[in-house]
């Protein structure tokens, strides 16, 4: 293993060659928002990952780092197979908290053995964080490696360098402020020395500059606290809750919840649909957010009560989560019901796929609830989500939503307007021209034509297999 002094070099060198790439290669976002991504972040996304590794000195790879770096994977490949831009706006949000966590479980050295409790999430949170307090340690590291301190002339640059920026902060902060303000003739000298440095430099590059120095100084401070080896001692054991207490709370919950399901029989095992769109809408919207609610009130419950009360309440938190399945299963068919009638769309196939997930949530969580073995339930629920949420990005969503709703709109009885479908992005093209050849439609001409425009305004690396297939197409 390398000196973690050439470690860090090392790591600094990629991050600058990372943060050069993506302000040339990365840069067209500003313009085409997430049809920009493709090749580009594909690679930027897979560097990221190697960066980490490069400055921890990682060359070999192990369970616990493939049972992370496959979903970073997936998510990586994601941008390069499918244009869809909701889910790639989505990764963006989701990568950064992905690989914090990555990284912080790999550079715990005792992982394996620990428990997910609380002092787990704590670490997570504070080394996460901690990146902003090494910002300084980076921007030290990052001058070190391009100007080491080896001689004395090298000294001296650093001295100047450093002299320049402090006179930078102070001229822009407090001197120029108050001598422009104090004669207009002076304002006017500046003013024109401005005009003539914008006029010479241009706005984008000197962006794109400020991009590189940031991205570069950000990625080497994540990867001094988020590479850091650490070791951490779960807490303490788990305190015991009162029994009578915890039954008299859980049991009340319970009889509420058997109440409600109860009084809202007739709306939860509906069989038909009503005309009106609103009514629909409401009727399954409020289904969907119940589900949402109990999901998080279940899993609350289980981290106060789970394996901490008498027997008698772990049975009631049983029916409690029989209960929950029961309206889940009735949430799932009204979903289903919904997308009969009135076809797929981003939010119906998500809601779906969150009812997918909710059902082998609480299905796990009885099943805890069932072994005779305390279980590690927030290790298994944020492999399961990373998991899951990986899959379904390489998923061809669009053209499931397109073949179900040309299908479903077939069948009589269907309310699906396939104007609606306007929506999806240039990875249902084929499927779209050959509908439109088949049934003309005026309005799939303007859609065609908006496709062909955003692929031809695309530099090779941001394409993704979609844009390769229009484009094999004459397009």
């Amino acid at each position: 293993m390398p000196s973690p002094a050439r470690s860090l070099r090392n790591a600094v060198y990629v991050g600058l060659g990372l943060a050069l790439f993506w302000v040339l290669a990365g840069w067209g976002i500003f313009e085409q928002g997430p049809y920009a991504m493709g090749v580009n972040y594909a690679v930027f996304t897979l560097g990221v990952a190697l960066f980490f590794s490069v400055h921890a000195g990682e060359r070999t790879l192990t369970k616990t780092r493939l049972q992370w770096l496959v979903p970073i994977l997936l998510i990586a490949l994601s941008f390069l197979l499918h244009e869809n831009p909701f889910i790639k706006m989505v990764n963006v949000l989701v990568l950064v908290p992905l690989i914090a966590c990555y990284r912080i479980a790999v550079s715990t050295t005792n992982f394996e053995k620990l428990t997910w409790d609380r002092a787990w999430i704590e670490q997570v949170l504070r080394r996460s964080l901690g990146a902003i307090g090494q910002i300084g340690d980076a921007i030290e590291a990052i001058v070190q490696s391009i100007i080491p301190y080896e001689t004395e002339y090298t000294r001296t640059v650093r001295k100047v360098v450093l002299g320049l920026g402090i006179f930078a902060v102070l001229a822009s902060i407090i001197f120029l402020p108050l001598l422009i303000s104090a004669d207009p003739a002076f304002e006017k000298m500046m003013q024109t020395i401005v005009d003539y440095v914008f006029d010479t430099i241009s706005i984008e590059w000197l962006a794109r500059t400020l991009s590189f120095i940031a991205l570069t100084i950000a990625l080497v401070a994540m990867a001094a606290s988020w590479n850091r080896r650490e070791e951490l001692r779960n807490g303490s054991s788990r305190m015991s809750i009162d029994d009578i207490v915890s039954g008299v709370v859980l049991g009340g919950i319970l009889l509420l919840y058997v109440l409600f399901l109860q009084t809202q029989a007739q709306s939860l095992w509906v069989t038909h649909l009503p005309t009106e769109f609103r009514q629909t809408e409401e009727l399954v919207k409020s289904g969907f957010w119940q589900l949402f609610v109990l999901s998080v009130i279940n899993v609350g419950l289980f981290f106060v009560y789970y394996r901490r009360t008498h027997p008698l309440v772990q049975r009631l938190l049983v029916v409690f989560t029989i209960a929950s399945l029961l309206l889940l299963f009735s949430a799932a068919k009204r979903m289903g019901m919904y997308v009969w009638f009135y076809g797929f769309s981003y939010e119906k196939f998500f809601a779906s796929y969150t009812v997918l997930f909710a059902l082998l949530l609480f299905g796990y969580l009885l099943w805890c609830l069932l072994q005779p073995k305390s279980q590690d339930i927030v290790k298994v629920l944020v492999y399961g989500f990373i998991w899951l949420y990986a899959l379904v990005t390489i998923l061809p969503t669009e053209q499931l939503i397109f073949r179900a709703n040309t299908w479903l709109v077939m069948r009589p009885g269907s309310r699906i307007d396939l104007a609606e479908l306007q929506m999806l992005s240039a990875d249902v093209y084929g499927l779209v021209l050959r509908e439109h050849e088949q049934h003309p439609q005026k309005y799939w001409e303007g859609w065609l034509i908006e496709q062909q425009r955003i692929t031809s305004e695309k530099q090779w690396y941001e394409w993704n297999v979609q844009d390769m297939k229009l484009r094999s197409m004459g397009l």
